[in-house]
């Protein structure tokens, strides 16, 4: 990055950060007036509700006082009129309520003026108003008082919004305050991270030319995060490559290293194939040609391809060649039929020298390790049918003991009970899992195949799990395509297939990390990916992750059966699963589909 531009983006997060806080503030006090507002404003109808109500109880017990109900109808039609406009003003106080004390206030106050209005006002012939007793009066003044009582809490109501609103408007002050503090820190902070960005890497060049002068010509300078200072740099690292060449150059000497490298090379008890940039080989030992089957003069010069035609090396060879893409590659190859069949597993790695040099491909024989991981598998879940039976009745006996022991649930031996259960509860999980493992390798186990959207499959599966993510701090993200995608699945086995593949990225996922589902569509397959942002698998052991049984890391919270069951699960989808993984940089599942 040039130096024009780092300025530009390091003083722009800055003037960002101090505009987020300004708009921040601006966006909090607006939202601060709104609220304030609208509480004043209801609190400001229930105070005339409460105002209209006690003053309509001063004329009706005016009404009543007077004693003209008899002689004059038109006072009678008054009282009922009232009554009604106080039955509409105490309507609209308990819509404008807003505390359960002030609803239990109302309908006390609405109770009780019923009350009154039948004990005061008949129905028989006519309304007829009857004389103001002691008791009456007494009432009307109570109802005075309560209405008096829900006008004072509506003041205090909309005294206490008041403080509210005065005590947010002083924190928002203060984050503001805060906001400008941590702008000049961020200032400060990136003023001199500029400044060490440009002074160290010249100390740095200045003390290698000091050596260079001093007769060390393998001396380089490291690349940085400057433009500028990175062409100097390359400038000065080929400028004494060209003298180290130059001083080294013994003719004598590189044959003896050439020498010493092939016996290095052929002592190795494992195949090593070398190639250069363009894919083909230039270089393998005797263990390799012996892997293989082909002389090391044949296959010296030649291309992958003519080796093991119906292998995905050369794909893979072309990958780890291109600088954009993953370094490493590893998987597994079958060489032979019958009963010469061999299985070999590889890891493939770019090599570098400053500059693409070419490949290197490390064969094992791995036979005689398949075959004994077979013999192992089979009996492992040979012996979980004969285990399903017993822990059965082992858990219903547990269940049993449980309820019918005399034991406080606090007690010691409750909690050995439960934990008992709870381990039972495990153990048959594992052997169910294991039977429904031998069944996928059994191709028995039947599929419910239906028309299945395949962006809702995805968001199911990030819904299930997004309270998990929340909880270990992991940003879980579903990216899908807009256009629907519908394929025939079993929905059940593919929605247990992500559960494994989404719960393991959880388990290496550090907080602060994220986890992504993708649906991608080609011409010819649907891609669906689970990628993390983890530790990563390390390249040894990626072809080994699908075996029934292996964990990798120290989180290891499963049985070792979830990857074995998802490849299962997807092939005979008649689809595949691969993974890509870079150590240190995550991990990525990728299941293919034909469409």
């Amino acid at each position: 990055m040039k130096v024009r531009d780092r300025l530009l983006l390091s003083y722009g997060a800055v003037l960002l950060v101090a505009v987020l806080g300004l708009i921040l503030g601006l966006a909090g006090v607006l939202g601060i007036s709104v609220v304030n507002e609208r509480a004043v404003r209801a609190n400001l109808q229930s105070l005339q509700a409460a105002s209209s109500m006690r003053a309509i109880i001063g004329k009706q017990q005016t009404i009543l006082l007077e004693k003209l109900a008899d002689d004059d109808p038109t006072r009678v039609t008054d009282f009922m009129e009232l009554g009604v406009h106080f039955r509409d003003m105490l309507k609209l106080a308990r819509e404008q309520a807003n505390s359960t004390n002030e609803t239990t206030l109302l309908n006390e106050l609405g109770g009780r003026y019923d009350d009154l209005m039948i004990s005061i006002v008949g129905d028989v012939e006519g309304v007829v108003v009857g004389d103001a007793g002691p008791d009456q009066v007494k009432a009307f003044e109570r109802l005075r008082e309560q209405a008096l009582t829900l006008y004072e809490m509506n003041m205090s109501e909309i005294e206490t919004a008041s403080a509210n609103a005065l005590f947010r408007f002083r924190i928002i002050a203060g984050l503001m305050a805060l906001t400008a503090l941590a702008t000049f820190i961020i200032g400060v902070l990136v003023s001199r991270r500029l400044a060490l960005a440009l002074s160290e890497p010249l100390e740095h060049l200045s003390h290698a030319a000091t050596q260079v002068a001093g007769g060390e010509f393998d001396t380089r300078v490291t690349l940085g995060d400057i433009d500028e200072l990175n062409t100097l740099a390359k400038q000065f690292n080929t400028m004494t490559q060209a003298l180290q060449q130059f001083h080294a150059l013994n003719i004598g000497s590189i044959l003896r290293e050439q020498k010493r490298n092939e016996a290095v090379l052929n002592s190795i008890d494992e195949g090593l194939i070398i190639g250069n940039g363009n894919g083909r080989i230039e270089q393998l030992n005797p263990v390799a040609a012996l892997q293989l089957g082909c002389s090391m003069n044949a296959a010296i010069g030649s291309s992958i391809t003519a080796l093991l035609p119906a292998s995905q090396l050369a794909e893979q060879i072309q990958a780890v060649l291109d600088p954009t893409q993953e370094e490493a590659q590893a998987g597994e190859l079958s060489i032979g039929e019958g009963d010469g069949a061999r299985t070999l597993s590889y890891s493939l790695s770019r090599v570098m020298a400053g500059e693409l040099m070419g490949w290197v491909l490390v064969l094992r024989d791995i036979t005689n390790q398949r075959v004994f991981e077979r013999l192992r598998t089979e009996f492992v879940l040979r012996a979980s049918h004969e285990l399903r039976t017993p822990l059965t009745g082992m858990r219903m006996a547990i269940e049993l003991l449980q309820k019918q022991a005399p034991f406080d649930p606090t007690s010691r031996p409750a909690e050995l009970l439960a934990t008992l259960h709870e381990e039972m509860q495990r153990m048959q999980k594992l052997v169910t899992d294991l039977l429904d493992l031998s069944r996928l390798y059994a191709k028995s186990l039947e599929l419910d195949l239906a028309p299945v959207e395949l962006g809702d499959l995805l968001s199911s599966a990030c819904q299930r799990f997004a309270a998990n993510a929340e909880a270990q701090n992991v940003q879980l993200h579903c990216d899908i395509e807009a256009a629907p995608v519908t394929h025939k699945l079993d929905r059940v086995r593919f929605e247990r297939m992500l559960d494994n593949l989404i719960s393991n990225a959880l388990r290496h996922t550090p907080a602060g990390g994220e986890i992504r589902l993708d649906l991608r569509t080609r011409h010819d397959q649907l891609q669906i990916s689970v990628s993390d942002t983890g530790d990563g698998i390390p390249l040894h052991v990626q072809q080994r992750v699908f075996e029934p049984f292996f964990q990798v890391g120290a989180n290891q919270g499963g049985s070792g059966l979830g990857l074995a069951m998802c490849k299962e699960i997807v092939e005979q989808h008649h689809g595949s699963i691969r993974l890509r993984s870079t150590p240190g940089q995550g991990a990525r599942f990728i299941i293919e589909l034909p469409r």
